[in-house]
């Protein structure tokens, strides 16, 4: 038994499907033109940028974190600072690699000194830690992951911020 539609096709309706679909067409064949994007590569990495970091504590306003991207002086902390300016280096990093196929341990090493350089209070950036930290979840309670199963959720993550800069860097944002 197939489903029947229970309305009469028309010559008005059938004007009208076609009308959808050359729009349609239209819309998905309208790439963002090539002077914006740059424009929003820069938009998308500051804000990026700002809510990476604020959510770790933070005190950079957006402003102040596209002012430091422009290389102007913010008065600040230093570590709230470097945090930023390690942030964007990160983005920057990922960015040039967007069209590697496959994220390794190197990468997210890396990628882990690039974030952590001059920040991280504990342990040696770019290496995995060999002293216990705890792991809490979203309602802040000690949460027991063991290391295999935290680096595999890091490379899942790293490995879909990657394919997302790949669609930015491939001029896949269309016009909608």
């Amino acid at each position: 038994m197939s489903y029947r539609p229970q309305f009469i096709i028309t010559a008005d309706l059938l004007a009208r499907v076609e009308s959808i679909a050359a729009l349609r067409e239209r819309i998905q064949g309208a790439a963002v033109q090539v002077p914006w994007i740059p424009t929003l590569q820069k938009d998308t990495r500051a804000r990026n940028t700002h809510s990476s970091t604020a959510i770790e504590g933070n005190p950079l306003t957006l402003e102040e974190v596209r002012a430091l991207e422009e290389g102007t002086a913010v008065t600040a902390p230093v570590r709230a600072r470097r945090e930023v300016l390690n942030c964007f280096a990160a983005l920057r990093h990922v960015e040039k690699r967007a069209k590697r196929k496959r994220l390794t341990h190197e990468d997210i090493f890396r990628l882990h000194a690039i974030i952590a350089g001059e920040v991280m209070d504990q342990g040696e950036a770019g290496r995995y830690r060999m002293m216990r930290a705890p792991v809490f979840d979203s309602m802040r309670k000690a949460c027991a992951l063991n290391a295999a199963s935290i680096r595999a959720r890091v490379i899942v993550f790293a490995g879909r911020a990657f394919r997302m800069r790949l669609d930015v860097r491939a001029g896949a944002i269309a016009a909608t």
